[in-house]
């Protein structure tokens, strides 16, 4: 299947916010971790980041935690232009209404995303590669693994 994705174009001058988030989780519910990342553009200066450890949470769930922690990171910010990037192909299609959320366990964690992201009137969703979202993805690995989130201050 071809999938025509649009980039975001960033005017030099164009201040905006970009949220990177991610999960990661244990096989069979055995524990689960989230992070996001906000960065100021154009500078890329990350203005707030975090990570959480979760019990018992798929995958899936953990991605959705990892939005969630995005937008309570945003929560005190100004609602200018925002750029939501993430690696999890089936999250960011859900949010886009692309494809349906069916799964019982993710339902309510979409509704909630989508509440949170009415006050952000200006936003586009961006499926990234792995590769692309390393620093979401590191420190959801690292809270997994030390079973324990951590706070990036700047």
């Amino acid at each position: 299947m071809f999938c025509l994705c649009i980039i975001p174009t960033v005017e030099p001058d164009e201040g905006l916010l970009v949220v990177s988030f991610d999960g990661s989780a244990r096989v069979k519910r055995g524990g689960g971790a989230c992070s996001a990342i906000v960065w100021k553009l154009p500078e890329w200066t990350v203005v707030a980041a975090e990570s959480k450890y979760l019990p018992d949470l798929t995958v899936n769930e953990a991605e959705y935690q990892g939005l969630l922690l995005g937008f309570e990171l945003l929560s005190s910010l100004d609602r200018g232009r925002l750029i939501i990037c993430g690696d999890s192909n089936l999250v960011i299609r859900q949010m886009r209404g692309e494809i349906e959320c069916k799964a019982p366990g993710l339902t309510p964690l979409r509704r909630r995303s989508l509440d949170r992201l009415r006050t952000w009137p200006a936003h586009e969703f961006l499926h990234v590669k792995r590769d692309w979202n390393q620093s979401a993805d590191g420190l959801a690995n690292t809270a997994l693994h030390q079973q324990e989130g951590t706070v990036v201050t700047s």
